[in-house]
């Protein structure tokens, strides 16, 4: 289905289980104030074919894709081909388990016209399951640099996968598309190193369900952790990971004492860190576990290990989180 003039935005939901999965966050996305300019694009694994697709969720929208490839076995792989396919001007990578405001797509398409600097654009999150403490924690380990933020700027960092990016820059990385779009946060270190811009929208958000049990958030730390300790050294020394491994017990402090400092520009959850703080650092022990790994043995299958708390996040939800977030409202 499609109309004559291109769409503004697209959208890009990878579908590794039932579409019913993906329902909610169309939903959502199909509710922004632009919806018209917003192409929505499932990529989904050759085994999933069949599975039907629900087109009463995707009607809202200016225009949607459904792609098949050979195997979901990584996010990065799934969002590239996405980002191929895409026919908007903008990228954004969204997740079945993060549900936008309806003024989301407009403001960050907004911040992208204002200043070409700007190569990629995010709203910052609201945690979609409250009521846990883990969840709590795990939402602060994951996002800290953003969900504190009071004011639009320029950051060192947005929101993984709830990143809306130009589309013909992400395309400039040809090969290495799969990789950059795994884990982000190399990515946006590039970015800056670059001179471009990542800018924060801080008057809208999207409300994002987190891990809330302890056994998962463990490993998905550690795995996490692997990848971005591998792919970040890669190109480095001998000399200079030695450096890094031996300095890897003390990452969990330095993040602490980061978090802490941005947790300070709110007082209500700067109240909340005490009751938080065990599982925050059991869950910074285990990146850097995971980091100081990478270093050493490189990141190995860290990106299929990783990949099923991403494109899975209802097997690490407790019972009442899971039934919380399939709620359409």
């Amino acid at each position: 289905m499609s109309k004559t003039e291109s769409p503004t935005l697209s959208i890009i939901l990878l579908m590794s289980r039932s579409f019913d999965w993906l329902q909610k966050t169309l939903v959502y996305w199909g509710r922004q104030t632009i919806h018209d300019q917003i192409e929505a694009i499932i990529v989904r694994p050759e085994h999933l074919r069949d599975v039907p697709i629900k087109e009463e969720f995707l009607r809202p929208f200016h225009s949607y894709r459904v792609i098949t490839i050979p195997e979901l076995s990584a996010v990065g792989v799934g969002f590239a081909a996405g980002v191929h396919e895409a026919a908007g001007e903008f990228v954004a990578l969204a997740e079945d388990h993060a549900f936008p405001q309806p003024d989301v797509a407009e403001k960050l398409v907004a911040a992208f016209r204002s200043d070409p600097a700007v190569v990629a654009a995010g709203p910052k999150l609201i945690s979609a399951n409250v009521m846990s403490r883990l969840s709590q924690a795990t939402f602060i380990n994951g996002f800290w640099m953003i969900i504190f933020e009071q004011e639009s700027r320029a950051v060192s960092a947005l929101a993984g996968h709830n990143t809306c990016y130009r589309r013909d820059f992400l395309l400039s990385y040809g090969d290495q598309l799969p990789s950059v779009c795994e884990v982000e946060r190399i990515l946006h270190f590039d970015i800056e190193k670059q001179g471009k811009t990542l800018y924060l929208v801080a008057d809208t958000a999207i409300h994002h369900a987190n891990i809330s049990r302890l056994s998962m958030a463990l490993v998905h730390d550690y795995w996490g952790g692997r990848w971005f300790g591998g792919k970040r050294a890669e190109d480095w020394s001998v000399g200079r990971k030695l450096v890094y491994i031996v300095g890897a017990p003390l990452i969990p402090l330095v993040r602490l004492r980061r978090i802490v400092a941005a947790m300070r520009q709110s007082p209500d959850d700067y109240r909340e860190l005490p009751r938080l703080l065990p599982a925050l650092l059991l869950m910074l022990a285990a990146h850097a576990f995971g980091e100081g790994s990478g270093y050493l043995l490189g990141s190995g299958k860290s990106s299929e290990r990783y990949a099923p708390f991403e494109l899975s996040r209802r097997e690490q939800l407790n019972e009442a989180d899971r039934a919380a977030i399939d709620i359409i409202e």
